[in-house]
């Protein structure tokens, strides 16, 4: 499974318990992700892991949208040790997953 611009992504997110807080991602910078998370080619962490996904504590993601719409994509668990955790709520408001563009 691929995602291509105009698809709608709140099918494959939901269920996550994550809202997101941007307006977009790209197809195929969340296909090449995908791609490497299924072939285990994938470092989710240290030391040479990417930086941390981060997400509030109200689940709002604050950054990682393109990976962990990646994760669900390719069917991998992203691992709790590659989440950080805010303990506040970021300013941000955050919108519904069928509200995010993919572009």
């Amino acid at each position: 499974m691929a995602l291509a611009p105009g698809d709608d992504l709140e099918p494959l997110m939901a269920g996550s318990g994550l809202s997101a807080t941007q307006s977009a991602v790209e197809a195929a910078r969340v296909n090449a992700y995908a791609r490497d998370m299924a072939a285990g080619d994938w470092t989710w962490l240290p030391p040479n892991a990417r930086s941390p996904i981060i997400v509030d504590r109200a689940g709002n993601i604050m950054s990682g949208h393109h990976r962990l719409v990646a994760a669900r994509l390719a069917g991998v668990d992203v691992p709790e040790a590659a989440v950080m955790r805010f303990p506040g709520v970021t300013s941000r408001p955050s919108r519904p997953w069928d509200s995010v563009a993919v572009v």
